[in-house]
């Protein structure tokens, strides 16, 4: 079967190239992300004069592709080799490209205008640049595991070599919830002893971020480890990461979903409360999911047993001995709640 991708643009995120109206145009398509109208496939042409070059042909209609006509007006339909060769050309890097015509490559799609045509281009448009997404995949996972050192506060009645087994296991079960078919791993970043630091977690994240906007996924983190009771800050053999080094990151990245994180350590309800004060002050949405409040200690695979196995007996210590809440939207803005393990619906990450 055909690959088929979503063509956004860099300017407009949610904006998808698509003929589900009968006509070539750009716009967004809300949770329509699977129309077929909107799914395109870079289809190889193999003769001496086109190498290089594809045919954009829908999915929904396969025997329409983009094309110049004799005018250079871009079009949808059925149109010879020498109108329909399109060519990738990278622009800024990070996944972003132009497209353009093989016979006219000065006319490059763009939106600057409003509405979808090939023309000429000046540096710096953003209406120009152009990803290719996987209608299948909605979300993205950072994992994130630090134990086994002697920074920050582990959690209690940790097993194995400073607990270090466990967040294996922690990470195994996670991984159960998040299957490749609609989901993408970004990586695993997991550290123990004297090997790892908050400054190489941040350079991951800011990378984090900026993939979950090029493929307009949301993105979810899971940490699993220590956590201080200052702050419930994440801790890491050199340094801690705070929820304000997170946000600063997706801001940097451009990012638009909604966050989800997932703080499975010591006086994790620190970042829950943190969450509602960002809401309050930028008007910026986090969902935060902590395994403990502020002032309580986590346990050990407690949080991962209850939400990742629905284990009854651990959802019971996550409501009776780490209090675990987590920061929930409604139309009224963001509220703090019990946690205790059990996902709404049955829908994991839908807490409220």
């Amino acid at each position: 079967m055909p690959d088929y991708g979503l063509l956004a643009n860099k300017w407009k995120h949610d904006h998808l190239i698509h003929i589900q109206h009968g006509r070539l145009e750009c716009g967004p398509v809300a949770s329509n992300r699977h129309w077929h109208s909107a799914q395109w496939e870079w289809r190889e042409l193999t003769s001496n004069d086109n190498k290089g070059s594809f045919r954009i042909v829908n999915r929904w209609k396969s025997d329409e592709h983009l094309y110049l006509d004799g005018s250079g007006t871009l079009q949808c339909g059925v149109a010879p080799n020498t109108w329909a060769a399109m060519r990738k050309c990278t622009s800024d890097g990070g996944g972003w490209f132009f497209i353009e015509n093989q016979k006219s490559p000065s006319k490059k799609l763009h939106i600057e205008h409003g509405s979808l045509t090939a023309g000429e281009i000046q540096n710096g448009w953003l209406s120009a640049r152009w990803c290719s997404r996987d209608p299948s995949k909605t979300h993205m996972s950072f994992i994130i595991g630090s134990a086994g050192h002697g920074s920050g506060q582990p959690k209690s009645k940790s097993a194995g070599e400073g607990g270090r087994l466990d967040v294996r296991l922690d990470i195994a079960d996670f991984k159960t919830k998040t299957p490749s078919e609609s989901w993408y791993n970004y990586g695993e970043y997991e550290v123990g002893g004297h090997i790892g630091s908050a400054a190489e977690i941040l350079n991951h994240m800011e990378t984090f971020f900026s993939c979950c906007h090029l493929h307009w996924v949301v993105p979810v983190i899971y940490y699993t480890g220590h956590g201080d009771n200052v702050g419930g800050n994440w801790c890491f053999p050199s340094g801690t990461v705070k929820f304000d080094d997170i946000v600063k990151a997706y801001d940097k990245s451009g990012c638009t979903q909604i966050c989800r994180i997932l703080a499975d350590c010591c006086h994790a309800g620190y970042w829950v409360w943190d969450a509602k004060r960002v809401k309050e002050s930028s008007g910026k949405k986090w969902i935060v999911i902590a395994a403990a409040n502020h002032d309580k200690l986590a346990t050990n695979r407690v949080f991962a047993e209850a939400c990742f196995k629905n284990d009854k007996d651990s959802q019971l210590l996550l409501r009776n001995t780490c209090d675990a809440i987590s920061s929930c939207e409604s139309f009224e803005g963001t509220h703090v709640k019990c946690f205790h393990g059990e996902w709404h619906d049955g829908r994991f990450l839908e807490c409220y």
